[in-house]
């Protein structure tokens, strides 16, 4: 059994989402935005799509930081 782990942090207008996928495994992150140009990934994460309040990514194994403006409301 694989176990993630995943810690949220927001400081003004920005979330912060730092990741850690376990060897082995791959993950799809989905960081609350509303466009792509509103986030920011690591270089070795793949954009996959948008949804209606997310962005997605595909990452493999190891650790990422993932951030993105935060919508006001």
């Amino acid at each position: 059994m694989f176990k993630t782990s995943q810690h949220w942090a927001r400081s003004g207008d920005s979330l912060r989402l730092a990741v850690e996928v376990p060897v082995g495994a791959e993950a799809e992150v989905h960081v609350p935005a509303a466009r792509r140009r509103d986030t920011t990934a690591p270089h070795w994460a793949e954009y996959v799509r948008s949804e209606p309040g997310h962005v997605v990514y595909r990452v493999p194994h190891g650790r990422g930081e993932f951030a993105a403006k935060a919508e006001s409301g």
